[in-house]
Parts: C-alpha cells; sequence; structure tokens
C-alpha cells in the first residue's frame, strides 16, 4: 500500500470512528430521554394510554386515576407561577417544616454544607439559629411536626436538632439508621457492635433519655421506618441489581418478620402508616413503582417514572404524597436507576404531582407543571397546604402554596 493510499485509510478510520461516537451519544440519549419521559400531555404514563380529566392510565393492574381541569390549564400555570416562591437566600442542602402555634402556615428551616441550621422567616429573610461542629451533613429526617430532626453527618457522627430549644445533641457513637415515632415522640435507632446491631428506642424532650435495647439483629447497611406504633421496618439500602428483602420487627410480639421483595427496592411510608410507595429497580434503566399495603400486598401499579430521592409525604394528610417526575436531564449517558440520583451524577428538569388515596384509587393531579422554569426538586415535603423542596439546580428551598 502506498503514502496516500495509507493516509486515505486512516482518515476514512477517524470519520467512521467519530460517527460511531457521535450515533452511540445519540442513541443513549434519545433512550435515557425515553426512560424518564415516555408519556405525553406532559403526564409520565407507564404502559397503557391516556390522559386528561378523569382517565385511569398506566394499563392493567393500574390504581392511578389522572385528574386535570382541561379547561383551565394556561390559567392553572400562570396560578402555579403566583404561588412558587423561593424562600431562602442562602444555598440549601436539607430542609424540614415544623408547626408553629397560633397559625396553620409552617415554619421552614434549612441546613447548609457548614451544618448551619437557618430559620427562613419570610420570602428572603432568614437567620442562622445555630451551628455545628460536626461537619457536613449528609442525610436528614424530621419527626411529624418537625420540633426535632436527626441528622447524619459526613464523619460518621448522628445528632438530634430540638427546633424549640435551638440545640443539638450527639447521639450515641456506630449508628446506622433512626427512625422516630408515627406521633413524633420516640426515636429508634440501630447502633453496629462488632458482631451484630442492636435496636434502640428512647422518648424524645426528656432530660434524662432512658435508652430502651429492643432486640439485637443480624443486619447491618439498612434504613430503619416506624410507620405505623408496633412496627419499625428495616429497609436495605437501594442499589440497582441487587435483589433484596425489607423486614419489619414487630414490637408487640418482639419478632421480626418478612415483608417486601425485589430488586434495588426502596419505601416511602404515607403518614396514614398503612399505605406506600414501593419502588423497585429491576435493570439499571427500569423503574416498577407499586402502591402497597402494611402488609406487604401490592394493591396496583403507579404510572410515576421517578425514584424515591424525588417523592416526599404530606405531614399533615394523611394519604398524601408528591413526587418529582424528571421529562429532560443534563447527562448524555444512560441514567443507572437508582444509583446516579443517589450519588448525585445527573440532573433533572422535574414536574410536581401530588398523588392522594381516596380509598380505591390513588387521584394524580399535577401541582408543578410549568417548564419554562428549570427545577430538579428534592427534599419534597408538605404540611398545611405549603410544599417544600429544595431546587437542586440552584440550591435555593422553595416554597409552592397548595391553595388559599
Amino acid at each position: 500500500m502506498n503514502t496516500q493510499s495509507k493516509k486515505i485509510f486512516v482518515v476514512v478510520g477517524i470519520v467512521v470512528v467519530l460517527v460511531a461516537i457521535g450515533v452511540g451519544v445519540y442513541v443513549g440519549l434519545q433512550r435515557s430521554q425515553q426512560v424518564l419521559s415516555p408519556g405525553s400531555g406532559g403526564f409520565p404514563v407507564v404502559g397503557g394510554s391516556g390522559s386528561g380529566k378523569g382517565s385511569v392510565v398506566g394499563g392493567e393492574g393500574s390504581i392511578a386515576e389522572y385528574r386535570e381541569d382541561d379547561e383551565g390549564i394556561i390559567e392553572a400555570t400562570q396560578l402555579q407561577k403566583e404561588r412558587l416562591s423561593q424562600m431562602s437566600e442562602g444555598d440549601a442542602m436539607f430542609l424540614w417544616a415544623s408547626s408553629q402555634s397560633g397559625t396553620s402556615t409552617p415554619a421552614l428551616w434549612y441546613l447548609n454544607q457548614d451544618g448551619e441550621v437557618v430559620r427562613v422567616l419570610a420570602q428572603g429573610e432568614e437567620q442562622v439559629v445555630t451551628t455545628s461542629s460536626f461537619g457536613v451533613p449528609s442525610y436528614l429526617v424530621q419527626n411529624k411536626d418537625g420540633s426535632f430532626v436527626a441528622v447524619a453527618f459526613e464523619g460518621g457522627t448522628w445528632a438530634l436538632f430540638d427546633t424549640q430549644e435551638k440545640a443539638w445533641e450527639e447521639l450515641p457513637q456506630n449508628i446506622v439508621s433512626v427512625a422516630f415515632s408515627p406521633s413524633g415522640t420516640q426515636l429508634a435507632f440501630l447502633e453496629k457492635g462488632d458482631k451484630k446491631t442492636s435496636l434502640y428506642t428512647f422518648t424524645l424532650g426528656t432530660s434524662k433519655k432512658a435508652l430502651i435495647k429492643i432486640a439485637t439483629l443480624a443486619v447491618e447497611d439498612v434504613f430503619l421506618q416506624w410507620p405505623i406504633a408496633e412496627r419499625i421496618y428495616l429497609t436495605p439500602r437501594s442499589l440497582s441489581g441487587i435483589r433484596s428483602t425489607v423486614w419489619y420487627f414487630d414490637l408487640n410480639k418482639k419478632t421480626l418478620n418478612t415483608s417486601f421483595s425485589g430488586i434495588g427496592i426502596d419505601l416511602l411510608w404515607l403518614s396514614d402508616g398503612a399505605h406506600g410507595l414501593f419502588f423497585s429497580y429491576p435493570t439499571p434503566q427500569t423503574i416498577d413503582l407499586s402502591f402497597v399495603g402494611e402488609n406487604g400486598e401490592i394493591l396496583g401499579s403507579l404510572p410515576l417514572l421517578t425514584v424515591s430521592s424525588k417523592c416526599g409525604i404530606s405531614l399533615s394528610a394523611t394519604s398524601t404524597f408528591f413526587c418529582a417526575i424528571p421529562y429532560q436531564y443534563t447527562s448524555s449517558f444512560s441514567v443507572v436507576f437508582p444509583d446516579d440520583f443517589l450519588m448525585r451524577k445527573v440532573f433533572t428538569k422535574d414536574r410536581i404531582y401530588q398523588g392522594r388515596f381516596d380509598g380505591s384509587l390513588v387521584q394524580i393531579v399535577p401541582v408543578l407543571n410549568i417548564t419554562s422554569l428549570a427545577i430538579d426538586a428534592a427534599s419534597l415535603v408538605e404540611m398545611n397546604g405549603h410544599l417544600f423542596f429544595i431546587n437542586r439546580l440552584d440550591k435555593k428551598a422553595y416554597r409552592l402554596q397548595l391553595s388559599e
């Protein structure tokens, strides 16, 4: 082969490689966008079809009914804009809402990267209440009325913050996970030992906390949830492709029992403690979301393509939840559910929907469906008609007023 032929061959080879790379990126992007937003009319339908007022969506086995005022979509969108407010001036990592005496309007609090507790006094007005020496916060869970929050920090420390006393209290070392009781007056935690893990509870708001050892269990990497008084659930950390089982400890019978099983599973219990969202990720690009009962029964499927970290519950309405549904994301690779969300490797643009169980169907209504606003919602929590969330794109805390 002469020199000129070699040059032509090299050039053609480079062109073929570049074309192949371009096609691969395009296909990967299209595939991921289809996974995140397969529906039409702004509603993310999984299987079947249907959108508009009163239509059942999701195909056979679905428990969801989609409701929207078809005649007032433009007016509703404008109203959503008017009721959406950026509340924080600083950057928020985690937020929570607490009830206030004398008013139904909840107070808004958030933690920043420095571990400072900030209370939002009004839109654009805030106050640093206190700080901590524990480092960067990595996880937060609040009790029912927001009077206490338990926070994990990157160094491994867990601490309890009392919103009334405005003070931190460090919790015992080697804690794996914590959960508040349904009444919000007790805290359960798992403490890891040399060979096994111990489950403890104690009552909040007492000067001398008497730790009650409930059981010793052969578990490690799990999340605690305490949706009803007699049951504490132990959910394995959700990872794509890993089959696992959810267990619950019966506080009355002192027994450990199996509940839900699946691949890459996660649970979010509603405030009633009797119903929840069961997330499963059978493959890296697949999401199965079911509406379940307390005894492990699947009541029906839900056509919401999202992960548990983008959903939250109402603290004041017992059978209501909210989920942010991605319709676009900023990465060109295929998203791995739920891993890429847990590791914050992907950013999205979301619509937010409300789900309410009426005893037979889950009524799904769009509450924030404004594509002109770039919102990647996390840390969703609702109290008394106020939905709070953090927009990961600008790191600010927002409030959506759901009703007058």
